[in-house]
């Protein structure tokens, strides 16, 4: 489960390293991975309701900002929320 966990965080911080250097293409292009391996983690663990409705809605604001080409803010919401909160479930607001 943690080599799953690891590769997710590596995925992202592609991603991330990809849009802050303004490698849009190069960053877009592992979306779709990423999303499959987020996918595989949250079918392999226990969230509550809750904490996949928060997910959701994170998934949403990312793929907003991707769609508003603002991917600055997409790489800190993949780096600073979304990574955080799948590695470490009791970081989601209560």
């Amino acid at each position: 489960m943690q080599e799953g966990y690891e590769a997710f965080q590596e995925m992202v911080h592609r991603i991330c390293y990809a849009f802050y250097r303004y490698e849009i293409q190069s960053g877009l292009s592992l979306m779709e991975p990423m999303t499959k391996q987020f996918t595989e983690l949250l079918e392999n663990h226990d969230y509550s309701e809750k904490q996949l409705q928060d997910m959701n809605k994170l998934l949403e604001l990312i793929l907003l900002a991707v769609e508003k080409k603002d991917f600055l803010i997409a790489a800190d919401l993949l780096k600073h929320e979304l990574c955080v909160r799948i590695m470490h479930p009791s970081s989601f607001p209560a």
